[in-house]
Order: C-alpha cells, then structure tokens, then sequence
C-alpha cells in the first residue's frame, strides 16, 4: 500500500466543496521539504539522465508536488513577510512598518547576491588601480624565511618551508577568490565564476605576480631552479614549467606567512588581493558596472545582447538567426585554454540575404550567440542601414 502524505488525511478531513488552504510556517515548511528532498532529487536526476519523463516519473512527482507545492508556499509566504517587515501602531493611530533586522534578514541581500562574509565586497570600478599594489611585507622574519625556502635546501629537518605555507595560502587565497567573484558577479552561472577563477589562481597567473615583486631573486632554491641553467646534484635542470610551479608555489606561501605574521596580516593580505586581482578583470568588472548603471537608468540589466538586437532591426519580413561558424583548427581561450565557439549572426530582409552582421566567440554556443549580437551592433554602417529601414517601416505604416 502506498505511503500516505499528512497532506493526504487534511484533504479527507475537509469539505470537498471548499478548502481553506492552510500556510505553514518557515520552519515547518523547511521541514517538510527536507524530508522530500531525496525522493525529489532522485526523480529530477532520472529525469535530466533521460531527457524525457516516463510514466513513472510522472507518477511520483505528482505524488511529491501534494507536500513540496505547500512547503515552497510557506517559505514563499516567509520571505514575504520579511520583506513586509513588522507593522506597528504609533500614538496617532497611523500604521508604521518597521523594518526587519538587518543583521539577519534576506531581504537587505539584493536580488540573486549572496550577504557578504566577513566584508568581503564586491570589487568597483575605483578600486581598480593603475599599477600593481606594493607589496605589504611579512612582520615575522622566520616565516618570511620561509616563505621563500625550498623543501630541498632545508639544512634539518625541523626547518621551515614554503610548502606547509603554500599549503595555508593556497586554501586561503581560493576562498577569497570565490567571495570576491561571487560579490561582484551575480548574473554568472557557478561554471562561469570557477573559469575566472581558475584565471585568477592558475599557476602562470600567480607566477607573474611573483616575478613582478622580485621574488625569484628572495627564493632559497636548489641548482636545478636557477635560471642560469645550472645542474642540480642527479645532474638534472628544472624545466620552464616546473620554475613557474615554484614561483606560484612561493606567492601562495608567501600569502600563508603573511596571514599569520601578525593580528592585522589577514587584513592587509586582503586588501593586497582585491587591488592586485582587480587589475587582472578589470576589463570584467568594468561591463558589470555598466550592467549595473543601465539597470539604474531603467534599462533591464539581464536582457541579452539577442534581444536588444532582435528590438533595434527586427520587423516584419525581417529575419535575424544564427549560425555555427565553422573552423579548420580549433582554437582555445587564452586565459584558461578551454575551446572556443565561434556563431554569426546573419540577416534576412529589405533585398539582403544572409548578410552576416557580425561573428562571435565564447566557451559556449550561448555565449559565443551573445557576443556575436554585442558585434553586430558595433557594425555601425550595417546596423544603421537595417534600424533606419525598420524606422522608414514604421513611420510608413502609422500614416
């Protein structure tokens, strides 16, 4: 016999000509959804490894939707009265709502922006600076030492190396990566925010940091990593890759040190990172300020470059599509070597057909899609030669 939901026996209980639907509260409705969440899990999993909902599929998530549609209501009806905030009556008899305490409410989180941890914000404009940040230096001398050491050139044992400091800084520096990203761009998939990442903390990246503050003439080293090319003690000479593997191994270490170098180190580490990391996205950072003053000014900030296009020329007997453009060699993205797609957009209308108004690139066909439409709008002798048409078309027909 099938297992019964409590929703089942409320049903029973009531009239069936009229029900008064009862709102759980948040608590109780975080409740019932966390003892769905597995069977729900389970079906949507079986569902994307499908691509298709089969009879039984159907069946049981219909059973579910009995207890999870109310569950999502009572959390829906709890954001809202967060949102709400309390309602109070002052001396006069006039209604004041306060406002929910900012220290624990979702409603201060802006739409799709997780709350900050610990103050880590999100990256502006003004803060990108013109040239690198000075390095703030390590208090304590025996990690600095360190930081700089080499496993191999430990004298005893009981030395200190960079590799248990790398070992901190490279967790540290991750973790303020992804808040950084997270901060600073809402609208980019999880997928997106790890591929800047990734450039942000790739060895060659964090190399050139630690070549422009000089740190290869500070690391201790064996033979085999001296740049002059000289042989180590099995007659062996460090390669170009692995030389770039030590130098960001010594940046992360160098960051380990500088956390724990005294009450004020992880502050400073901080502050060192956002600067130096904003000049690598400046580019990034920069169209999601833009993104965000055309939300200011009224503009839909989530609307894609396809729609804009698709408003500006678009009209009848005008059509706008886009094609995969193809390529003898494949080519990858240069700051995180993943293949790229390559789409133009093409137009059909007033006496063209299939003129190509512009080609795009991205890590995928959506994007590279996005990007073609942002290129065609560039295009400035086609692009005014199709919004002038459409303009002549409209005025013609509201004579």
């Amino acid at each position: 016999m099938p297992k019964r939901h409590h929703s089942d026996d409320v049903e029973s209980a009531e009239s069936p000509k009229r029900r008064k639907k009862k709102t759980l509260d948040a608590p109780a409705a975080t409740q019932l959804l966390l003892e769905h969440a597995d069977q729900l899990i389970e079906c949507l999993n079986s569902l994307k490894s499908t691509n298709k909902l089969d009879t039984a599929n159907a069946s049981r998530l219909a059973s579910l939707s009995a207890s999870i549609i109310p569950a999502l209501r009572g959390i829906r009806h709890g954001l809202d009265e967060e949102e709400a905030g309390e309602v109070s009556k002052d001396d006069g008899g006039s209604t004041t709502r306060q406002p929910p305490d900012t220290a624990t409410s979702a409603s201060t989180v802006p739409s799709r922006l997780l709350p900050p941890f610990r103050g880590l914000t999100e990256w502006t404009v003004p803060e990108i600076p013109e040239q690198h940040p000075p390095l703030p230096p390590i208090s304590d001398s025996v990690l600095e030492k360190a930081a700089f050491s080499h496993e191999g050139t430990r004298l005893r044992r009981s030395d200190l190396s960079y590799e248990r400091l790398e070992f901190v800084g490279d967790a540290f520096i991750y973790h303020l990566a992804s808040e950084f990203l997270a901060q600073t761009f809402p609208r980019y998939t999880p997928g997106q925010c790890t591929q800047m990442r990734e450039r942000l903390l790739c060895n060659a990246n964090l190399s050139e940091y630690a070549l422009h503050y000089g740190f290869e003439t500070r690391a201790i080293l064996p033979r085999e990593f001296h740049a002059d090319g000289r042989r180590g003690s099995g007659g062996t000479v460090a390669t170009a890759k692995e030389r770039q593997k030590v130098l960001g191994d010594i940046f992360e270490a160098y960051i380990g040190a500088l956390v724990r170098s005294g009450p004020d180190g992880e502050e400073r580490a901080t502050g060192w990172l956002k600067a130096l990391w904003s000049m690598k996205i400046a580019t990034e950072i920069r169209a999601e300020y833009h993104q965000r003053t055309a939300a200011d000014d009224g503009v839909d900030r989530d609307k894609l470059a396809k729609d804009r296009l698709s408003e500006l020329i678009g009209c009848p007997g005008v059509k706008i599509h886009y094609e995969d453009i193809p390529s003898n060699k494949r080519k990858l993205d240069k700051n995180n070597h993943l293949p790229l797609f390559f789409v133009g957009v093409f137009v059909d209308g007033w006496g063209k057909t299939n003129e190509q108004l512009g080609v795009g690139s991205g890590l995928s066909k959506k994007d590279a899609r996005e990007m073609a439409a942002a290129k065609a709008m560039e295009n400035k002798k086609l692009f005014k030669f199709y919004a002038d048409k459409k303009k002549a078309y409209l005025e013609a027909r509201n004579l």
